[in-house]
Formats: structure tokens, C-alpha cells, sequence
């Protein structure tokens, strides 16, 4: 995540957005792979083809969980950065907004750990209750609805910066 050479030299703004992006894409992955279709989870294919990694989903995303922690505690210092800035405004709102959408991304990423933990262990033969794992997708769902609304309000933010700070992808 941003530690090469070239992205030393981007604004913490623009270094945070990316971030981002890279956190968004191992969640991405991840749940694709956990909650997505594919044929070769039928049975009888699910015979023949290796199973899903749900442990491997499970550290991803607790990875990831660590990395969008991080995330906040640099945020929080460039908000507290912007504070003094006098023409700052625009910083000020986007990082306001960027702490609330990465701790809705962690909720996200923790009960996706928390279903892969389940299929895990059902696959192992471990009884798991099914009314715990719908009320857990339930939160699931909840949880990305909420980010999803969190994620228009930091796209407006990241729009909102001043076009010499802003060059949106």
C-alpha cells in the first residue's frame, strides 16, 4: 500500500483515496470468493475441485482490517493537520468523511470474517445453526448498505476538494 518510491510523492489525500482503492479490492476478492456462485460448488463438481479457502478469507480480511485501521489513525492525524490550515475546508470534510466510511469498511470486512469462519466450519463438518448464519448475513448486508451510503458521501467529498488538490480518477 503506497510505499513505493512514486507514491512518496503523492498528496496524503491522494495516497489515501488509493489506498483505499487497494483495501477495496482485497474485500472485493474476498467476498466474491466466499459468497459467489460458481459452478464448481455444486455438487457433484464440489467433489472433484478443491474447496474455498474460507481460513485464507478469514486472514485476508483481518489483514485488511488492520490495514483500514491504520487507515483512520493516518486520517485522523491529517485531519488534525487540516485543522490548521486556513484554506482547508475541503480537507477537512473529505477526511471527516473518509474516517466514517473506513470504519463502516472494517464492520464490512469483520462480518465478512465472521461468515467465512461459519462456512469453515461447516465445512469441516461442525455444526453451525443456520438462523445464525442468516442473522450474520442479515448484519452483512446491513453493514455494506450502510457503507455503500457512506461511500456517495467521500465520493462528494473527493468531487468536492479544490480542482488543484482534486484529480479524480
Amino acid at each position: 500500500m503506497a510505499d513505493s518510491a512514486e507514491s512518496q510523492q503523492l498528496p496524503p489525500w491522494k495516497a489515501l483515496y488509493d489506498n483505499l482503492g487497494e483495501l477495496m479490492k482485497a474485500w472485493k476478492a474476498a467476498n466474491e470468493s466466499a459468497l459467489g456462485f460458481h459452478w464448481k460448488k455444486i455438487w457433484p463438481f464440489s467433489m472433484f475441485w478443491p474447496q474455498v479457502d474460507f481460513v485464507r478469507i478469514g486472514r485476508i480480511m483481518d489483514t485488511t482490517i488492520k490495514h483500514a485501521q491504520d487507515q483512520v489513525a493516518i486520517t485522523k492525524r491529517l485531519l488534525r493537520g487540516a485543522e490548521t490550515m486556513s484554506d482547508g475546508e475541503d480537507l477537512r470534510n473529505y477526511y471527516s468523511v473518509m474516517i466514517l466510511y473506513m470504519e463502516a469498511f472494517r464492520e464490512v470486512c469483520s462480518q465478512l470474517q465472521i461468515i467465512a469462519e461459519m462456512k469453515q466450519k461447516k465445512l469441516a463438518k461442525g455444526k453451525v445453526r443456520l438462523l445464525a448464519i442468516y442473522r450474520t448475513t442479515a448484519t452483512y448486508d446491513t453493514a455494506i448498505q450502510s457503507m455503500s451510503k457512506l461511500g456517495f458521501e467521500a465520493h462528494k467529498a473527493w468531487k468536492g476538494l479544490a480542482p488543484s488538490r482534486s484529480t479524480a480518477p
